[in-house]
């Protein structure tokens, strides 16, 4: 049976090089000493090793960083124009939302249009992580993003049309006991394998009774899941689920690419779709640790993140917008997400 152990996995030669190191402290290889004694030399030999590399590790960055600063510049040329106008139309949404937190700090609004905002910012913010994965040549992991953005537009949108009700407001912050209780359950499980002191007794009663008081309120449904908070809003009898969102806010067109990104989030087969050479159906291993310069992997990614922001922007402008101004805010941004998708059509040929 073939040895399936590789030599050399990390360190190159290391054999001839703990040789060289006893040829070095005996004058051959040819010595007898003890078992310990080995052993002794051996973490001697292994300390030297390691200090030496990792002085050479130490000083790899200067390389790592030239080298994707080059590629980054590559990938930025060649797709000049459609990341003029991806980031043409982030900057639209920049402005929006800074405009939007100037006038809520400075002017009294009623209670529901603290969510709406940061939710809003979360979106520019992921939409900025996405162009820069982008910029570096990782489209997959833009779709892991988006991913993250798809879900957040939809809990936007949600806030967007249920500005008015009181209740959603107030059960998605009394919804956020969820997560302390589930990361307070999780630490007391893991703590002792972990080396963690427990938590202290007095936290742990105060979860409790705020669960308690909590499934008093809203019922034990309320905790079940991770959109108990929509319970009262969208008055289902079973557990809410994202699909509930999607057909409340109107958008589940974008569920088929919400699924595909899924793909490359999940430890899956879809992940490793893009390393396969077409001719042979193989998986390419070197394609998988070096950046992309693909066209399609570019678009998707690009365009997608753009329509559904556009569908937020439509709703968040006709409820925040002066009157006066909601169409030509609409405009300039449908022109930018049109210019972007005339520029895919300028990409290079693959």
């Amino acid at each position: 049976m073939t040895d399936q152990r590789i030599r050399g996995l990390l360190f190159e030669k290391i054999d001839d090089d703990l040789e060289k190191f006893i040829v070095r402290k005996f004058g051959s290889v040819n010595v007898q000493i003890s078992k310990d004694k080995q052993d002794q030399l051996l973490i001697e030999f292994e300390d030297q090793v390691i200090s030496d590399s990792l002085k050479n590790l130490y000083n790899v960055y200067p390389e790592f960083y030239a080298a994707h600063s080059r590629n980054q510049n590559t990938i930025c040329k060649e797709f000049d124009h459609s990341f003029r106008y991806f980031f043409a139309y982030l900057n639209c949404v920049d402005h929006i939302f800074e405009n939007a937190r100037n006038f809520l700090m400075t002017n009294q609004l009623p209670s529901n249009y603290n969510l709406t905002l940061p939710h809003y910012g979360i979106l520019v913010r992921l939409a900025d992580q996405i162009g820069v994965l982008l910029m570096n040549g990782y489209p997959d992991g833009a779709l892991r993003i988006w991913r993250s953005f798809y879900e957040f537009s939809m809990t936007t949108l949600l806030f967007l049309k249920a500005i008015d009700n009181d209740s959603i407001h107030k059960d998605f912050f009394d919804h956020f006991h969820r997560s302390k209780q589930k990361k307070a359950e999780s630490h007391q499980k893991h703590h002792t394998a972990l080396n963690f002191p427990s938590l202290d007794e007095e936290l742990l009663n105060s979860i409790a009774k705020e669960t308690r008081d909590l499934n008093t309120t809203h019922g034990t449904k309320f905790l079940d899941n991770d959109f108990g908070w929509c319970n009262r809003l969208l008055g289902s009898k079973k557990k809410v689920t994202l699909r509930d969102i999607e057909e409340y806010v109107g958008v589940n067109k974008f569920r088929p690419f919400y699924i595909w990104a899924s793909g490359y989030t999940h430890p899956g087969f879809e992940a490793m779709t893009d390393f396969i050479e077409e001719d042979s159906q193989k998986i390419v291993l070197n394609k998988i640790n070096r950046q992309t310069l693909n066209k399609t992997s570019f678009i998707d990614p690009m365009q997608l993140t753009v329509a559904l922001f556009h569908e937020v922007n439509n709703v968040f402008i006709d409820i925040y917008s002066a009157n006066s101004e909601k169409d030509i805010n609409v405009r300039i941004l449908k022109e930018v997400f049109v210019a972007l998708l005339k520029s895919f059509d300028e990409l290079p040929k693959e």
